[in-house]
């Protein structure tokens, strides 16, 4: 494929390891996106109203995620991934293009569900909170 002048790669086949966006893939199949994207694939239904994206922190900070959204209400739904400030596991909402995490799993492997920084094995809100011997406080 030819932009102007120029010859743009879009998909390399080498040694048996096929390259998206790259020339060189390290891997059977290797997609390399550009410095500030935040979107490197995309699945999306035929009628526009469901996608599946993998999303990389490129442009917005170090992270990585899966999303589930629905196109058809301004890409509502659920991204499931490492967080943009540290290496938690975060599940997040997605509502109006504005994100909110909604659980949380710490490098120490607490689990928050409506905190983002449990301080016990299982922490739900700021309320319940439960250590590893079962024990409840709230």
């Amino acid at each position: 494929m030819t932009t102007g002048d120029v010859l743009v790669d879009t998909l390399t086949v080498n040694g048996g390891k096929v390259g998206i966006g790259t020339t060189t893939p390290s891997k059977k199949f290797h997609i390399y996106g550009d410095n500030g994207t935040d979107m490197l694939g995309l699945i999306e239904s035929p009628n526009d109203s469901a996608s599946l994206a993998l999303i990389t922190g490129q442009a917005s900070g170090d992270y990585a995620a899966l999303a589930f959204r629905r196109i058809q209400t301004s890409g509502d739904g659920w991204n499931f991934g490492m967080g943009p400030t540290n290496n938690n596991f975060v599940v997040t909402s997605r509502v109006s293009n504005t994100n909110t995490d909604r659980m949380v799993i710490d490098t120490s492997g607490n689990v928050g569900i409506g905190t983002t920084s449990p301080t016990s094995l299982l922490q739900i809100s700021s309320r319940f909170k439960f250590d590893t011997t079962g024990r409840m406080d709230w």
